[in-house]
């Protein structure tokens, strides 16, 4: 129930984003009339979402690219990869993702792949289907991560990378 409360949630949030007029799994939102209908839409989502967290729920697990996976995918077998330190967790960007991070850092890797597709051209380009709007560049978390982010978070993502080592808890 409580990733049920998640996932509905984030369907208000991105229904907000876009104004309405969108399906998210088996919901669809009508176009919003007006700006505050577009506020009161974010402000309920974000509740749901805070709710769904708040009675243990995990947060839907998103792959690369704004697709989503089923959890058993998107989590990697814990056994054979690394323990963060206290005070990091691990990204989690893409399915297998173990590079250990901030918490705030994990929540944004999140967002950025619930919001990657909005942030892509809608005719292609240069990189066909996976060319960024202007003012977006791919996040590179890994070398086929190609979600679209602003150029600060790819490089907050280039300097997690590199820090990575010192972060994981020794074996």
């Amino acid at each position: 129930m409580e990733t049920g409360l998640i996932m509905i949630g984030v369907g208000c949030i991105i229904g907000a984003i876009v104004g309405g007029g969108v399906k998210f799994v088996q919901l669809e939102f009508a176009q919003a009339a007006s700006l505050k209908r577009q506020v009161m839409l974010d402000i309920f989502g974000v509740i749901l979402v805070a709710a769904g967290l708040a009675t243990g729920g995990d947060p839907p697990a998103f792959g690369n690219c704004g697709t989503t996976q089923t959890k058993a995918a998107a989590q990697p077998d814990r056994a054979r990869t690394p323990m963060c330190l206290t005070g990091f967790v691990r990204r989690e960007a893409f399915p297998g993702d173990t590079r250990c991070v901030t918490p705030d850092v994990r929540d944004a890797a999140a967002q950025d792949n619930v919001l990657g597709r909005s942030r892509r051209t809608a005719d292609g380009g240069p990189y066909d289907n996976v060319t960024c709007r202007s003012g977006f560049v791919w996040r590179e978390a890994s070398p086929t991560d190609h979600v679209c982010v602003s150029p600060e978070r790819r490089q907050q993502t280039a300097l997690d990378n590199a820090a990575a080592a010192p972060r994981a808890a020794p074996q």
